[in-house]
């Protein structure tokens, strides 16, 4: 995964199996010695409310973010209340037809 630091603008990449799906953490950028926060919930929750708030092109944004930086769960976007909003739209659609195919094949590769 790609991190930004927030103070010098410098681009990170992160192996996925360090960077904890379910919790905040601090890092310390290598560049600049700053620490910042990452939290990979806190892009749903901006998805969650755009969608809430009918803006379906932002609320997009943000949840393929949180898709791509630690939230893949097909089952979780699947039966999100807080997502009814965004069910009829298209591109909610694809973008949950190409979640789902992403999550059954992740899945499969881990039942090995």
């Amino acid at each position: 995964m790609y991190l930004v630091c927030p103070a010098c603008s410098k681009r990170l990449q992160i192996p996925d199996d360090k960077l904890p799906t379910d919790q905040a953490v601090r890092l310390t950028c290598p560049a600049c010695q700053e620490r910042f926060a990452y939290d990979p919930r806190v892009h749903r929750s901006v998805g969650v409310t755009h969608a809430q708030l009918g803006d379906g092109t932002q609320a997009l944004k943000w949840l393929a973010r949180a898709e791509q930086t630690g939230l893949p769960c097909y089952p979780w976007y699947e039966r999100d209340p807080l997502l009814q909003p965004m069910r009829k739209d298209n591109e909610f659609q694809r973008f949950m037809a190409e979640l789902k195919k992403s999550w059954e094949s992740a899945k499969a590769r881990h039942a090995e």
